[in-house]
């Protein structure tokens, strides 16, 4: 597992740029811990969300095209949770928010 961060800014505020990415299933798994505002707190070295580019510290802001960034922190990941589980082996479109000062 990836190191998680001691504490993760509100919101995301460092977080300016998006970038779409495209992720699936891998041994059934992506590889992801979520927290339920979709902050990225745990990514699995090897993972499909690691070779897709998802990095610690990344918000996650949309799945397959639904957005998520009007709902409330809960309604975020309650919403998630279904569109995560729906998901198979087909590569599926994940649009994050990230800081360009330390994501790769």
């Amino acid at each position: 597992m990836a190191a998680t961060p001691e504490a993760a800014a509100d919101e995301g505020a460092d977080a300016t740029a998006t970038i779409t990415l495209h992720l699936k299933r891998k041994n059934g798994s992506f590889g992801i811990g979520v927290r339920d505002d979709n902050y990225v707190q745990e990514v699995d070295e090897g993972s499909s969300s690691h070779e897709a580019g998802i990095r610690v510290g990344d918000w996650i802001v949309s799945i397959g095209g639904v957005s998520f960034e009007d709902n409330s922190l809960h309604e975020r990941y309650a919403a998630t949770l279904p569109l995560l589980k729906a998901i198979k082996d087909v590569p599926t479109p994940f649009v994050v928010r990230y800081n360009p000062d330390v994501h790769p």
